[in-house]
């Protein structure tokens, strides 16, 4: 069985092995190609997951319409403080009177956002209206400095974004209007205050 093996590899000519090493070669090749693909897609990967968008709020501005009454509002400032770009998809928001803390279960209206890109660093805005009027909001002022309980005015809200790979992440925020500086303060450990 040998003699005839060895009898057979006699009659190639140089030309047959150098065409079987070329094909053996192709074939490692494409698999050599299959498998840096896939680590590319591994790396792409790892490297989203670890430079990935960060979305916070950065402040909300204090803002209100040009009525002889005017209605309480904010401008929402948020940044990209991430290493890769986010593309907002969402943004909700909502200013109520509560008295004390807001509680879990407030019904945050979204708003679709026209999936706006937001590159690392680069900052967005937002307007944000209320119902809530500035009189009446100077009563429960008064009420608050009398010794009464009072209701405080609140922003609570959320925003929605991806990062490159499509991946959904949410970034909450829950701010408290301060009549006497005009202005929105953080709320320290609320239940709106995330990032995910």
């Amino acid at each position: 069985m040998l003699t005839e093996l060895f009898s057979t590899l006699k009659e190639f000519s140089s030309n047959d092995y150098i065409a079987i090493g070329t094909l053996i070669i192709a074939v490692f090749n494409i698999f050599l190609m299959g498998a840096t693909i896939s680590q590319l897609r591994l790396s792409r990967k790892i490297f989203v997951a670890t430079h990935r968008p960060k979305v916070i709020v950065h402040c909300l501005e204090s803002a209100t319409d040009a009525d002889a009454n005017p209605r309480i509002g904010a401008q929402l400032h948020y940044v990209n403080i991430g290493d890769t770009p986010a593309k907002i998809t969402e943004i909700g928001s909502k200013i109520i009177p509560f008295q004390g803390d807001p509680k879990p279960g407030i019904r945050i209206p979204p708003q679709q956002v026209s999936k706006k890109r937001l590159e690392a660093g680069e900052f967005g805005e937002f307007p944000i209206y209320s119902n809530v009027k500035d009189d009446e909001l100077f009563v429960e002022h008064l009420r608050k400095e009398r010794g009464f309980p009072a209701a405080q005015l609140f922003c609570v809200g959320h925003i929605v974004y991806e990062d490159m790979l499509g991946r959904r992440r949410k970034t909450g925020f829950c701010r408290r209007f301060d009549y006497d500086t005009r202005s929105w303060s953080s709320v320290e450990l609320s239940f709106y205050e995330y990032a995910y």
